[in-house]
Order: structure tokens, then C-alpha cells, then sequence
């Protein structure tokens, strides 16, 4: 096999178990009644594709439907390391509409305890609330900024990167995708915000999480293993 063909099947292999982690997080926000069978094999044999006019409509659904509700137990009140391992290898999505929907897979989190940056009341905020990092040395990157952390404590999780098909985004770059800036001062939790995304134990079926500490912060990667 040629290296080609072998870095064509790994390809193929991520997309499919990718895939299925996305269709697994569409039966958990998807209300009751609503079939999605139609979009499963398409996105457990990774075809993103073809399965983008069908989960347009699933999602605005999904977010018609949970946007007035509010979960009794907030999955952001924890430390936030422990949020920020808990979302890597979990699909997010921002809905708007059919023509404003964007899903990815989170392969990249930080969680810092200490505020900093321009967004330090963000590390007191409702867990949950959404915030937007920008520093416009070198040209200018920002981050899509979560509040985490348990109570009477501070803390944030950083969404470093996501995947969005065969594409690996840079962290500024999903801080675009998921509209990061004028989604800043909503909440996941509260249903404020168009962006859904749930931490969650578990990983990618193949791949595991790589951590490590360094500029004061705990940084998270998914890895094949």
C-alpha cells in the first residue's frame, strides 16, 4: 500500500468515527418524534457533504425546540480543566437559520484559572456564558472563550481548535466559524446563545486525550492512539 493510499484510508477511517460521535450528539439534542434516520448513514460513513441540506434542517429544530429550555444541572460549573478534557471530541454547532448552521468536532481546549486577556470579568461569569478573546498582535487572533468553573472559583475553557470535515481550524479561525464576537455575553447554558455544544466523559473511538500545563493554563488535544 502506498503512502498515499494509507494516509487516504486514515483519512477515511476519522471521517467515519467522526461521524458517528456527530450523530450520536444529534440524538441527544434532537427532540423526541423527530426522525434523523435519513442523515445516520451519511454521517457514520463521514459523507458531511452530502448530509449539510438534511442536518441544517435538524439543527434549527433541535435549536427551536431547546432554546426555551434550561437543564436543571449546569455541565460548566466544574473545574475547568475538568469541562475543558470533557468537551474534546464533541461535536459543537452555531444554528442560525438554514443558511447559517456550522458543525465541527473540538480537537483542541485550554482552561486557565486566573483571569487575563481582555475578558477578565468573563472568569466570574455564569458558567456557561460565552465570551470572546482578541489580541491584535501579529497580525490579529482571537479565541471563543467558555465560562467554567465551580462556585465561589474562577476559571474559562478556550476552544483552541476544531475539525470540520477533512480541515483542522485554527483557533482564530473557529472563533470565526462559531460567530465567537457576537455571541460574547450569551450563554450555552441559559439557551441565550446559537451555539450548542455538551461536555461530556467519553472519547473519539481510536484516539485519545493528550494534556499538558505550560503558560499557565491546562491545554487538551485529541490524538490518535
Amino acid at each position: 500500500m502506498t503512502k498515499g493510499s494509507l494516509e487516504s484510508k486514515v483519512s477515511e477511517r476519522l471521517r467515519e468515527a467522526w461521524g458517528t460521535e456527530m450523530f450520536t450528539f444529534l440524538k441527544q439534542i434532537v427532540p423526541k418524534g423527530i426522525d434523523i434516520a435519513e442523515v445516520q448513514e451519511l454521517m457514520r460513513s463521514g459523507k458531511f457533504q452530502d448530509a449539510k441540506p438534511f442536518l441544517r434542517r435538524v439543527l434549527q429544530v433541535a435549536y427551536d425546540s431547546q432554546n426555551s429550555k434550561v437543564s436543571s444541572s449546569n455541565p460548566f460549573e466544574d473545574d475547568p480543566a475538568v469541562v475543558a478534557e470533557r468537551l474534546v471530541g464533541k461535536p459543537i454547532a452555531y444554528v442560525e437559520g438554514i443558511r447559517r448552521n456550522s458543525m465541527a468536532l473540538v480537537t483542541d481546549t485550554a482552561a486557565f484559572v486566573e483571569p487575563r486577556g481582555n475578558c477578565p470579568e468573563l472568569f466570574t461569569a455564569e458558567p456557561g456564558t460565552i465570551g470572546w478573546y482578541y489580541k491584535p498582535q501579529h497580525g490579529g487572533y482571537g479565541a471563543l472563550l467558555i465560562a467554567a468553573h465551580k462556585v465561589g472559583t474562577t476559571g474559562v475553557v478556550s476552544i483552541e481548535g476544531v475539525t470540520v470535515g477533512d480541515e483542522r481550524l485554527s483557533m482564530t479561525n473557529t472563533a470565526s466559524l462559531l460567530h465567537a464576537r457576537e455571541e460574547a455575553g450569551k450563554s450555552i447554558y441559559q439557551r441565550t446563545s446559537r451555539i450548542v455544544v455538551q461536555p461530556a466523559d467519553g472519547c473519539v473511538s481510536g484516539y485519545d486525550i493528550r494534556t499538558q500545563k505550560n503558560h499557565g493554563g491546562a491545554y487538551f488535544a485529541l490524538r490518535k492512539n
